[in-house]
């Protein structure tokens, strides 16, 4: 066709661009599991449910061999139903500690990973790990407590000659967003609203800051030249994270995956129940793709060509695109003016870095990075946030609009593309935030009973050399958790039915006010789930994740578990970051024994790692 044969020259003239055409059903996907037979199953199942999937592109790396048979009796059972390809049944031992202990689940994780890499990618000569008789060129890397969207490889199908065509600006390609949450992204219902990979191509796929893992491409060339060499023996997510230097991860607008693990070495009860069940699901726009832009027809097996669309995610394009977005925008003072607006538009509101808490707390967006050097998580490119604003329909509109809301912080590159006289004149967004009309779901769901709040409120938190939980949270203005228990740990309970009070003797209260709380409008307790919050937080940062997250580069050597707490000089302390003699050495209780905590202990060689709550 005519118009195929102009679209394809225009992307062969295309700087940068790339004439490739990717099958689905060639990238290699690497599926992980360790101890979960249900979620392994429900995870191969989902991918066998892929449009363009392959059987025999489908490999199964298990970790903690011989330790879990069910979970060999489900990759038995896959096999023999025709799910799996024996052959792609891998098994990894780990390499033991130096004194012959099993290592640390972070340690096993990364080195798990490192191997499932190295088989996939290939190594190079003298590696430990064998090269893959048939090593590709990508890989899609997949957890057991993922499931996949239809249109999962066809999303990476089309992200993957973006990569091959500038890894000097693209770190890799990620089927999650963050930010993700129903009524925070144009959520799609049918073909109809969304039938073309042109609009996944433009709106629905974004250049991102952060690299968010959970479903994710990694190529041949930056795992030969940087990664295979520097692989760490830690926390491996937050490690990338640090080796992005200035790159940028493919992420689409609405995830492509599913994430159902309640239970894991980084994941807990607060965060699961907080951040992914309010996660949309997009299960048709790539399922059912089948036009680029332009025109240009899709492959016989339905696979997106490369074209245009695929160009203007290239950096210098995206880059111009979004400044003439952001010149184009409307500009808002305040929070309370999109209240007001009914129509479908973008709309810029400008912001110092420093108010993202209390801004992502309002939005019910994940709070800031303790590292400076670690983005805004979700769709954030060159300082602007991006996600939906989606108000309730009224009596007089059943509408339900959607704006674009784009969060422009004041030190951005862009803010020459808006107008900056009234973006640096405007207020401050951080306080006061407008309450949300009663109909408003906002944050992503209503949050109406207690434990709910207080799990909202929670925040971890590092103190300063030296520094008490309760000081560091308070001049935060902030509760340190067990604090905030009724006759908990340095505290005085009093009160009577449906109701309680709390004065520490160890912490001053934020704002000089004493806690009091009651029972909220559905009759939940706010003592007894502050008391089920402090435990799970406590035994929450008693792990090697928050530390890295928290204290970055100083926690490069891992962390280690002081087995008898109190017999410590970190004693009461744990998680902390010690310091003596020049030297640092991240310090962990026990898994499944949360060290004893106490707010208001310090010691001038421990910076503190503190759960801190908003009450």
């Amino acid at each position: 066709m005519l118009v195929a044969a102009v679209a394809s020259l225009l992307c062969a003239l295309l700087p940068g661009s790339s004439a490739e055409t990717v099958d689905p059903g060639s990238i290699s996907i690497a599926l992980v599991t360790c101890c979960d037979p249900t979620a392994l199953s429900r995870a191969v199942h989902s991918l066998h449910q892929c449009n363009g999937f392959q059987r025999s592109q489908l490999h199964v790396f298990q970790d903690a061999v011989g330790k879990h048979a069910n979970v060999d009796a489900a990759l038995w059972g896959l096999v023999e139903g025709g799910m799996l390809v024996r052959d792609k049944w891998h098994q990894h031992e780990h390499s033991p500690a130096p004194d012959g202990a099993e290592p640390p689940a972070h340690v096993r994780i990364a080195q798990h990973y490192r191997h499932v890499l190295s088989t996939m990618l290939g190594t190079s000569s003298g590696s430990e790990y064998p090269r893959h008789d048939a090593a590709s060129s990508r890989v899609i890397i997949v957890e057991e407590d993922l499931v996949v969207a239809r249109g999962f490889l066809r999303y990476f199908a089309f992200a993957a000659p973006v990569l091959d065509a500038e890894p000097s600006t693209l770190l890799a390609a990620s089927a999650w967003n963050d930010h993700g949450f129903r009524g925070m992204v144009r959520t799609v219902v049918s073909r109809a609203t969304f039938p073309e990979v042109e609009e996944a191509g433009i709106r629905g796929i974004h250049r991102a800051e952060h690299f968010p893992g959970l479903g994710w491409l990694c190529t041949r060339r930056l795992w030969a030249a940087e990664l295979e060499a520097s692989w760490p023996d830690f926390v491996w997510d937050v490690w990338l994270r640090l080796q992005a230097s200035g790159r940028h991860t493919l992420v689409p607008e609405v995830p492509l995956v599913r994430h159902l693990g309640r239970a894991g070495t980084s994941m807990h009860l607060v965060d699961f129940d907080k951040w992914f069940p309010p996660l949309a699901l997009d299960n048709e726009s790539w399922a059912a793709s089948t036009q680029t832009e332009g025109g240009a027809e899709a492959e016989a097996d339905g696979s997106p060509q490369a074209g245009p669309a695929e160009a203007k995610l290239l950096l210098a394009r995206y880059r111009q695109d979004l400044g003439a977005e952001l010149a184009r925008a409307r500009f808002s003072a305040s929070f309370s003016e999109l209240y007001s607006l009914r129509g479908d538009e973008a709309v810029v509101l400008c912001y110092d870095r420093e108010a993202w808490g209390a801004i992502a707390e309002y939005l019910g967006l994940w709070p800031a990075l303790p590292l400076p050097t670690l983005p805004v998580r979700g769709l954030t490119f060159d300082g602007v946030t991006r996600f939906r604003w989606q108000l309730p329909a009224s009596d007089s509109d059943i509408t339900r609009p959607l704006l674009t809301v784009l969060l422009v912080a004041r030190d951005s590159p862009h803010m020459r593309a808006v107008d900056a006289e009234k973006c640096l004149s405007s207020a401050s967004l951080d306080a006061p935030l407008p309450e949300p009309p009663r109909e408003a779901s906002w944050p992503h769901g209503n949050v109406s009973s207690a434990a709910a709040g207080l799990r909202r409120g929670l925040r971890i938190r590092p103190g300063a050399t030296g520094e008490s939980c309760s000081a560091a949270c308070a001049r935060r203005g902030l509760w340190c958790a067990p604090d905030a228990l009724p006759g908990g740990r340095g505290g005085v309970a009093s009160g009577g039915a449906g109701a309680w009070t709390v004065r520490s003797a160890a912490a001053a209260a934020p704002r000089g006010a004493s806690l009091t709380a009651g029972v909220d409008s559905e009759g939940g307790n706010y003592a007894t789930a502050a008391i089920e919050l402090s435990a799970t937080a406590i035994e929450a940062i008693n792990r090697c994740p928050p530390m890295v997250e928290a204290f970055g580069s100083l926690c490069t050597g891992g962390c280690v578990a002081v087995t008898d707490p109190e017999a410590s000089p970190a004693a009461r302390l744990l998680p902390a970051l010690w310091e003596e003699n020049a030297e640092t050495t991240c310090l962990v209780g026990e898994q499944g024994d949360p060290p004893s905590f106490d707010c208001a202990r310090a010691h001038p060689n421990a910076r503190r790692l503190c759960p801190c709550l908003v009450l």
